[in-house]
C-alpha cells in the first residue's frame, strides 16, 4: 500500500489544471500504485447524488445525506424518512454525563456522614469517598471554603470509633504536605 508522502507526491504530480473557463476537469478512475485507484466523481449541480456520496457542509443540495448510515446512502427509501430532530440538553443530562462536581459531591458526602440517622456502614462509606475527594490538593484547599472543616472535627466526639477513625484519616489526607490544610485545621472555627 502506498504511503502518505507516494499519495502526496502523486496527487501534486496529476493534479488537473484549469481549462479555458476555469473550472477543473475531473479525474475518474486514476491508478495510484499498489493496486489502489482514485475515484473522483462530484456530483452534477440538480442531479441525484451518485449512491455512496456524503455531503458534508449544510449549504450543500447533499447535506441529508451525511447523516445517513453508509448502508443506507443510496436508498432513496431511506432518503426520503424524516430526519428526527435533535433534544436539547439539559444540566439534568449533562450531569449524568459528567458527574457531579467535586466540591457538591464532597457536601454530599459529608451531610450523609454526619447524620446521625443514617446507618453505620453507610457513614463508614461516605467518609470513605470523602477522603478520595480530598486526596486531590484543590478540593482540600476548598474545604474552608465549603465550611466542610467544622463539621469534621466535630465527629471526632462521635460516639463510633470507626467514624472518628475515618475523621482523622480525612485531616491527615487533608494536611499532608498542604500548608493551607494545615493552617484551616489549627483554626476551624475563625472560617469564614
Amino acid at each position: 500500500m502506498a504511503d502518505l508522502n507516494t499519495l502526496l507526491r502523486w496527487a501534486v504530480e496529476n493534479s488537473t489544471k484549469p481549462d479555458a473557463e476555469g473550472s477543473a476537469a475531473a479525474t475518474e478512475g486514476v491508478p495510484v500504485g499498489d493496486g489502489l485507484t482514485l475515484k473522483y466523481k462530484p456530483a452534477v449541480p440538480g442531479a441525484a447524488p451518485s449512491p455512496g456520496v456524503a455531503a458534508l457542509h449544510p449549504s450543500d443540495a447533499q447535506y441529508p445525506l451525511a447523516e445517513l448510515p453508509p448502508a443506507e446512502i443510496g436508498n432513496p427509501a431511506a432518503q426520503t424518512a424524516p430526519t428526527v430532530p435533535k433534544s436539547e440538553l439539559n444540566s439534568e443530562i449533562i450531569d449524568i454525563i459528567m458527574g457531579k462536581s467535586d466540591s457538591v459531591a464532597m457536601r454530599e458526602k459529608m451531610a450523609i456522614a454526619t447524620n446521625e440517622d443514617a446507618e453505620l456502614e453507610e457513614r463508614v462509606d461516605a467518609l470513605d469517598e470523602f477522603e478520595m475527594l480530598i486526596e486531590l490538593i484543590d478540593n482540600a484547599n476548598n474545604m474552608p471554603v465549603l465550611k466542610l472543616w467544622t463539621p469534621l472535627l466535630d465527629l471526632l466526639d462521635n460516639k463510633h470509633a470507626e467514624i472518628v477513625r475515618h475523621a482523622l484519616w480525612i485531616m491527615g489526607t487533608a494536611c499532608q504536605n498542604n500548608l493551607k490544610g494545615q493552617a484551616a485545621v489549627s483554626q476551624p472555627k475563625l472560617q469564614p
